[in-house]
C-alpha cells in the first residue's frame, strides 16, 4: 500500500460535534481514495486499513513562580573597599526585599566580580598601569510564588540601588504533573 502524507489542522471547540463528524468523514474519504488506488497483494487482495498520527500538544498554564535577577554595583579605591561597598549595597537590597515579605529561602546572592577603572590620558585612552577605582558587582536572585509581586519587588530592589539584570523568568511548579 502506498502511504500518502496527510496534513490536517483540526481546531475543536466545545460545540463542534458536527465539525468533528466532518473531519472524520474527510479522513474516511481520503483513506478510501488512497486505498482504492493501491491494492495489497500480501493479504489476499483485502485492503489494509490504518491511520498513523504524529502530534504535538501545547498546554497553556498560569505561571506560579517568577525569578528576577538584579545587579548591585559599587566602586572603591581598593578591591577591599569596593567589596565592602557592594556588600553594603546588597544588604540594603535584601532589607528592601524583606520589607516586601520575601523569605530568606527565596533570595540568594552570587559571588562578587571586580573590574578596574583606569585613569585616562588627555585623549581619553586608558592608562592600564594606573587604576583609578575598582568596580565590584554582585547579583541578587529573587524568586516569588506570587507573580502579582513582581512589579513591587522590582520597584523595591531598584529603589534600594539594584539594577535589573535580565528578564523575569516565569515558570510553573506543576510542570512534572503536566508532563506525566
Amino acid at each position: 500500500m502506498t502511504k500518502l502524507p496527510i496534513v490536517l489542522v483540526i481546531a475543536l471547540f466545545a460545540t463542534t460535534a458536527p465539525s468533528t463528524a466532518a473531519v472524520l468523514l474527510t479522513l474516511d474519504q481520503l483513506h478510501r481514495s488512497s486505498s482504492s488506488s493501491s491494492a495489497s497483494s500480501s493479504n489476499g487482495g483485502a485492503e489494509a486499513r490504518s491511520i498513523s498520527v504524529d502530534g504535538e500538544a501545547v498546554i497553556n498554564v498560569v505561571p506560579d513562580l517568577a525569578t528576577m535577577t538584579f545587579r548591585v554595583e559599587r566602586t572603591g579605591t581598593t578591591q577591599a573597599s569596593a567589596l565592602q561597598n557592594v556588600d553594603d549595597g546588597v544588604a540594603g537590597v535584601l532589607q528592601a526585599l524583606r520589607g516586601q515579605d520575601v523569605g530568606a529561602a527565596d533570595v540568594r546572592t552570587e559571588a562578587a566580580s571586580f573590574t578596574p577603572e583606569y585613569v585616562r590620558d588627555a585623549h581619553g585612552q586608558p592608562l592600564y598601569l594606573q587604576v583609578k577605582a575598582w568596580v565590584a558587582t554582585r547579583t541578587v536572585v529573587v524568586c516569588t510564588h506570587d507573580v502579582q509581586q513582581v512589579a513591587p519587588l522590582q520597584r523595591a530592589a531598584q529603589q534600594a540601588g539594584a539594577l535589573p539584570a535580565g528578564n523575569v523568568a516565569f515558570e510553573t511548579t506543576a510542570l512534572p504533573t503536566l508532563q506525566g
